[in-house]
């Protein structure tokens, strides 16, 4: 059966899929397509009731891949078998283009979850995306570059919505030389740009520790100039946090807050009944940034995947056998009420 997706189609005047190499802009199109893939569509219902103290939320992108092969191979095989096009690497022009549409597909559910919870989920005030991991560099080069240059394209398409409405925070090592000068330029001018200057984040995630949800008294500072809009200035608390992992590792976030502290010591600005948890928390790619409440996993596979480590001590896990691509706010709404059906006890009684 055809459905009318939103799907992102690649504009090229050839017979074939482009080469990641090659990768042409990027655009929101209606496409007809023989799919059993649910569209990408803005939300419309209302949130289900759930648990209010869920303040930050984690999505492992789990599925981009297997999505594409899932909804497009059977029509770029033919394509394939009529061209006889082959890369170097002797992989087919269209398998490689197959995961960049995976790609693209699961930046724009980013993109609309991102909206989605802005919208009926007000209270979750921090958002954290797993979008390249350490891990991820043993991938084929080609997969790779595709990806930088999806997440670049979908900088240019995300900003002007974020300017006014979230703030942006980057985690993980984007000082890698590997990555795209280009990329990393893009991702810290988004977040200079939609900058918020939190003076009170202490107090928010002791308050959180300790059973208090109200925070409409508190002041969280003012917005970056260049950046949120003066309407949401106005408004007591502070627009959703999205966090971005690139070159991201849980392990390797523990060794570099590690060495961070050691080096304090040894200049004698710690002393050592200085280190603590809080203490650590302060050194990590997280710093002012409260524990993990709710991680969601997609693309049927259980396990973190050396995602946010030490500050997952105490979240709930919930796994999903949908492809992230197909996360929708349907699947979403389901993680919600099954987190409100949880006794979170953090080591003590009921």
């Amino acid at each position: 059966m055809a459905f009318t997706v939103v799907s992102l189609r690649l504009r090229d005047s050839s017979n074939h899929h482009p080469s990641p190499n090659t990768l042409p802009a990027l655009s929101f199109e209606h496409e007809a397509v023989h799919s059993n893939r649910n569209p990408i569509t803005l939300p419309s219902s209302p949130p289900p009731k759930t648990n209010k103290n869920l303040t930050h939320i984690a999505f492992i992108c789990d599925g981009n891949s297997r999505w594409a092969y899932q909804s497009f191979r059977k029509d770029l095989t033919q394509r394939d078998n009529q061209t006889h096009t082959r890369d170097s690497q002797g992989l087919s022009i269209g398998n490689s283009s197959l995961q960049m549409l995976g790609h693209a597909r699961g930046a724009a559910r980013v993109v609309s979850l991102t909206q989605d919870i802005c919208k009926r989920y007000p209270h979750i005030r921090f958002m954290t995306i797993y979008a390249f991991s350490t891990e991820n560099w043993s991938r084929p080069a080609k997969e790779i570059d595709a990806l930088w240059k999806v997440m670049e394209q979908y900088c240019d398409e995300f900003y002007s919505w974020a300017i006014g409405n979230i703030v942006i925070k980057i985690i993980g090592d984007i000082e890698d030389a590997r990555i795209p000068i280009s990329l990393r330029n893009r991702l810290k001018e988004l977040e200079l740009k939609t900058k918020w200057e939190v003076k009170d984040s202490v107090s928010m995630i002791q308050n959180k520790h300790q059973g208090i949800t109200d925070t409409t008294s508190m002041n969280y500072g003012e917005y970056n100039q260049d950046g949120l809009q003066q309407q949401q200035q106005q408004q007591q608390q502070p627009p959703l946090t999205l966090n971005i992992a690139i070159n991201y590792g849980g392990r390797k976030d523990i060794i570099h807050a590690t060495r961070l502290i050691a080096e304090a010591y040894q200049r004698g600005n710690l002393k050592m009944d200085d280190i603590n948890e809080e203490t650590f928390d302060e050194y990590l790619f997280t710093s002012g940034i409260p524990a993990l409440d709710l991680i969601i996993r997609t693309g049927g596979d259980q396990r973190l995947s050396n995602f946010l480590l030490w500050q997952s001590a105490y979240a709930e896990l919930y796994f999903s056998d949908v492809l992230w691509p197909d996360f929708d706010e349907t699947c979403l709404d389901k993680a919600m009420q099954w987190y409100a059906t949880r006794d979170r006890r953090f080591g003590g009684h009921s």
